[in-house]
């Protein structure tokens, strides 16, 4: 069995009590909860002053409703696109990339898929019209990569010292997902590198 990340199924399971994200986190919280709250506070402030509905926001930031509902009360883990496109089309710092543009079009299953035909992950070029998603996806596995090589790490130790399974690992190194909140924050920490440059990825204090 893979290691795997020690986390809830959602940000909004470590709550104290009351609402999401209004109420406090309980005392043994993961610093990527404090993540996740920052950025469904800001997220739904911005809604706030902007008058959006939940379906006027997914139109704007083209995602799904769903997706904004879950990402307003903390029913998952955000992943990169949906912060990515927040962030651009919205015009606000959530995780503060300055790699981070709007996009409009639909999305590839893969940032790797928008390789020029017969590159290589992710040091080969993008295509011309390859959204900024996928910019952003490269440079995070081309930051995380120096880091493996540097330290001359297995893939097994590399998912240890980051506590995320060996799957996400290889997703990093070669593009096969869209990376989530989780994975990056920790990324981040463990290895003290900057992929997304997210000034709320701190320790949580004991």
């Amino acid at each position: 069995m893979p290691k795997r990340l020690d986390l809830e199924s959602n940000p909004r399971c470590y709550l104290a009590s009351g609402t999401w994200p209004d109420g406090p986190l309980v005392k043994k919280h993961p610093p990527e909860a404090v993540l996740a709250k920052h950025i469904s506070t800001t997220f739904r402030n911005v809604c706030k002053f902007r008058g959006l509905s939940t379906r006027q926001a997914a139109a704007v930031v083209k995602i799904s409703q769903k997706a904004v509902h879950n990402l307003l009360n903390g029913r998952s883990w955000p992943d990169l696109t949906t912060i990515a496109r927040v962030e651009g089309n919205l015009g606000i710092q959530l995780w503060t990339s300055q790699y981070n543009a709007g996009s409009d079009e639909p999305l590839e299953l893969q940032p790797r898929r928008y390789l020029v035909k017969g590159a290589v992950w992710p040091d080969g070029p993008l295509v011309k019209d390859a959204p900024p998603e996928a910019v952003l996806a490269q440079h995070i596995s081309t930051e995380f990569r120096k880091t493996f090589k540097a330290r001359n790490l297995t893939v097994g130790q590399a998912a240890d010292k980051a506590s995320i399974s060996e799957a996400a690992v290889y997703n990093l190194l070669n593009g096969d997902t869209w990376f989530d909140l989780p994975t990056i924050a920790r990324v981040e920490r463990k290895f003290r590198l900057r992929l997304w440059l997210g000034q709320q990825n701190v320790k949580r204090p004991d």
